[in-house]
């Protein structure tokens, strides 16, 4: 299997499942499917009930998955089972870009930042509102936007879409950068509230975000057991 140039592990919430999106990791995909769609669909269910749920279920999926490899992405990650009786409208992408400039990080940062116009956007007392982030050591951009009445899926009225994106510089792969994309859909009259929640809850994920496989790091007890973590879901 191929080595991501930049191996991290993040704290998933209870529910979420991480979908692998390359081409080469079909199989491994299979087998997530697979057992997502077996634990939503109890094996008592009559067979002629549960068959059409199941491939439908696994025709969406795989369909989600692979259309967000053929974007570029490394992984999907979505809640699939409910917590408390609540599914969360969100779904989240990893990727990796390479920038094959010899801008520095920080000429990075706010290039993007400035793109995005919300270079100094932030609230200058409030250091979480700023776009320039740090994720376990490394310089990011956060850039957050919302989309209006969007169409999400066909069937469905138009949704407003909130997204927050995380460019995160891999301090120890130069020229490699993480992107975490971050999405919630939500009714246009929805309680704000409850969107800003599902936020906070992403930043905070990516607050847990810890690189492994550091060239010229001693690995301690920690970096030990995350390699090995790193190593299972591989």
């Amino acid at each position: 299997m191929t080595r991501l140039a930049a191996p991290f592990l993040m704290a998933v919430p209870p529910g979420w499942t991480r979908f692998p999106a390359r081409p080469e990791d079909r199989d491994h995909l299979d087998t997530v499917i697979e057992a997502v769609v077996r634990d939503a669909v109890p094996d008592d269910l009559p067979r002629d009930r549960a068959a059409p749920f199941r491939d439908r279920a696994r025709q969406q999926l795989r369909s989600t998955v692979s259309q967000a490899g053929e974007n570029g992405a490394i992984a999907v990650y979505l809640p699939t089972r409910s917590v408390d009786g609540f599914m969360p409208p969100v779904s989240l992408i990893e990727s990796e870009v390479d920038d094959e400039s010899e801008d520095t990080p920080e000429v990075v940062v706010g290039r993007l930042l400035a793109d995005a116009g919300q270079l100094g956007r932030g609230v200058s007392d409030d250091p979480a509102s700023q776009g320039v982030r740090e994720v376990d050591g490394a310089l990011a951009a956060r850039i957050e936007e919302t989309h209006r009445r969007v169409r999400v899926l066909e069937g469905l009225p138009d949704l407003d879409d909130r997204q927050v994106t995380y460019t995160i510089d891999a301090p120890h792969r130069p020229g490699v950068w993480v992107v975490l994309s971050y999405s919630v859909v939500s009714d246009p009259e929805a309680d704000q509230r409850v969107v800003d929640a599902l936020v906070q809850l992403f930043d905070t994920l990516v607050g847990t975000l810890r690189w492994v496989d550091v060239p010229g790091r001693e690995p301690g007890a920690l970096d030990r057991r995350l390699e090995e973590i790193a190593e299972a879901r591989s």
